[in-house]
């Protein structure tokens, strides 16, 4: 039964939607040109005002087609503790020093804790946070540096932590896992270079994968790589997974309005880009044109098979894992299972609005778009 009601779901909005319908209400991809800005050193995202909401910006389309989606309101980030956009511009460098034999040492903190977030506007998800927030702090090293990261677990839930890298299994997830109120420290050499994620594992993996514990690792290569703009996106879903979280959604093919009841807890209801439905819809990101904009983007959504990333009006080179520095090629489109992850690199020529989002009509629908704002 579960699955016949999650095959219809997906029959429906992807019938009855879209991406070529959702991409034709949407969006007005151009707003004239403009004189280029210089990109600032820190990228800031504005905050959601009744004059800043995508509805009141030139080149996007009016508040009631907006208004279709099922969770455009505002979340309070204070509320949650955390904001997306933090998340998506600044890395957790570590407390820098040196060991006596001259190499750098890197040392971090993650405290686990259980903690309920807005992942959208009046739903509520039940979460395993490091530092406080969902996905946690992304973690910035240089290969050969080395790593130290103390796990200290104020949450419920004994858990263990897992590197992407190469390093001794001796610690690694389940061997050694940490009991509430405990704390591990982790050491490693940062190897090889490239675009990794931390998960916390615990027991039963199928009802604690998808809770929250999990962030970005990033080793830089020894040489860096060209200046940027640098973005830090995880791709994620959440399951309501109750009542007094469900959304109900016009089953009328007709209509442009779309609901949906929460459904199992084996499934997703709402998916993200670093946590918060439809965050860079309501706060698009600036851009400055002709700026090379690197995006390191990893798939941490439990349930799916398979997320995306879809780039309209531009392409990308594809860096897959980051382990090179050559592209791998170049698209509009990234597709990754579970804990894959890419790095994205590509420049706007003219000014406008480009939306980004999932390729599946579903996640679009259910929360997984942004918009850059070029200028």
């Amino acid at each position: 039964m579960t699955n016949q009601r999650r095959v219809s779901r997906r029959m429906f909005l992807g019938g009855s939607i879209g991406i070529a319908g959702l991409a034709s209400n949407l969006v007005a991809l151009s707003i004239g040109p403009k004189a280029a800005e210089a990109a600032p050193a820190i990228i800031t995202i504005p905050n959601i005002t009744e004059a800043s909401t995508p509805s009141k910006m030139p080149g996007l389309p009016p508040s009631s087609m907006l208004a279709s989606l099922p969770f455009m309101g505002a979340v309070d980030h204070k509320v949650n503790g955390f904001d997306p956009a933090k998340i998506l511009t600044v890395p957790a460098l570590g407390k820098v020093s040196k060991l006596p034999t001259g190499q750098v040492l890197r040392e971090y903190i993650l405290t686990a804790t259980n903690k309920s977030i807005l992942v959208a506007p009046g739903k509520k998800f039940d979460a395993l946070a490091y530092n406080d927030q969902v996905p946690g702090p992304t973690l910035r090293a240089t290969a050969g540096d080395h790593i130290r990261i103390t796990l200290i677990n104020k949450s419920g839930t004994a858990h263990g932590l897992n590197f992407s890298g190469i390093h001794s299994g001796a610690k690694d997830a389940l061997s050694q896992p940490v009991a509430p109120g405990k704390s591990m420290v982790y050491e490693f050499n940062a190897a090889p270079f490239g675009l990794y994620v931390y998960r916390g594992i615990a027991l039963p993996l199928n009802t604690s994968a998808f809770k929250g514990l999990y962030g970005t690792l990033i080793i830089d290569p020894p040489q860096p790589r060209p200046l940027a703009t640098e973005l830090f996106m995880t791709l994620n879903g959440f399951t309501l997974g109750g009542s007094n979280n469900s959304t109900k959604i016009s089953p009328d093919t007709n209509s442009t309005k779309v609901s949906l009841d929460a459904g199992p807890p084996n499934s997703n209801d709402i998916y993200t880009i670093n946590t918060v439905a439809y965050q860079f819809v309501k706060n698009p990101i600036p851009i400055a044109v002709n700026k090379l904009v690197r995006v390191h983007v990893v798939n941490v959504t439990e349930f799916d098979l398979l997320s995306s990333f879809h780039l309209h009006s531009n392409v990308f080179n594809i860096y897959r894992s980051g382990t090179s520095l050559k592209p791998d090629g170049v698209n509009s489109t990234v597709m990754l299972g579970p804990g894959q992850r890419a790095i994205l690199e590509f420049s706007f020529k003219s000014p406008g609005q480009y939306m980004f989002h999932a390729y599946q009509g579903e996640y679009v629908v259910l929360g997984c778009m942004g918009i850059f704002n070029v200028k």
